[in-house]
């Protein structure tokens, strides 16, 4: 039995309720737009050029033009986020804490020229910073180790003449090092003498712990 041709859609005339508005065709070789695969975006009857992907809009359904999203800002993978530092400045005693010696000994060292004299705060307080701190540092460094306070200034008056002394102030870290070395040895040896004498008393003091042998058996018979 043949079967009957079924009767086409009625599509309704333009203007009546229902009808829909008139798509103008896509270019055949252009992808729509927002649809996934390769190649780029193109617009209904040209290309999207490069640049323009801030411009590009869409037609909403009540035929007014919308603004489509804004492209990501390109973020720079070769430079690393950078941030500001704050410079941070310490006061006299808390100074004097991180480094190990007393606010008369800071004040001390500032009269004689061994560190410059540090900036001032809004009430004329003195104020040190990182800079001034690791410089203190090496300073108790030199002291430690007996540079004397001459050599020490002569150090710090070279050091504020800038890189055309640099030849001078190795010589004398190069002479204070031997020094150094030698009272090391020296006290190496000392070390030596003081650990014999220690094994000397633990001996001693082991062989008086122990009971004479024939004590011993006089008791236990």
């Amino acid at each position: 039995m043949a079967s009957r041709p079924q009767p086409k859609p009625v599509r309704p005339a333009p203007g009546t309720p229902g009808a829909r508005r008139a798509v103008p065709a896509r270019d055949a070789q252009s992808p729509a737009i927002g649809a996934g695969g390769g190649g780029s975006p193109r617009r209904a009857g040209g290309v999207l050029r490069r640049g323009q992907g801030s411009q590009l809009r869409q037609q909403s359904a009540s035929g007014r033009a919308v603004a489509g999203p804004a492209p990501a800002t390109a973020v720079d993978l070769e430079r690393a986020p950078t941030r500001s530092v704050v410079p941070v400045s310490y006061p006299i005693a808390q100074a004097a804490e991180k480094s190990g010696l007393s606010t008369d000994t800071l004040r001390y060292y500032e009269r004689i020229g061994l560190i410059d004299r540090p900036a001032r705060d809004s009430n004329g307080r003195r104020s040190y910073s990182d800079d001034d701190l690791a410089w203190l540092e090496f300073l108790t460094k030199l002291r430690t180790t007996g540079m004397p306070i001459r050599l020490m200034r002569e150090y710090a008056r070279l050091r504020r003449a800038g890189s055309s002394t640099a030849s001078r102030r190795k010589q004398i870290l190069v002479e204070h090092r031997q020094q150094v070395l030698a009272r090391i040895a020296e006290l190496e040896a000392c070390v030596d003498v003081l650990d014999y004498k220690i094994d000397n008393y633990e001996r001693l003091a082991c062989e008086t712990a122990e009971p004479p042998t024939h004590v011993y058996q006089e008791k236990t018979a």
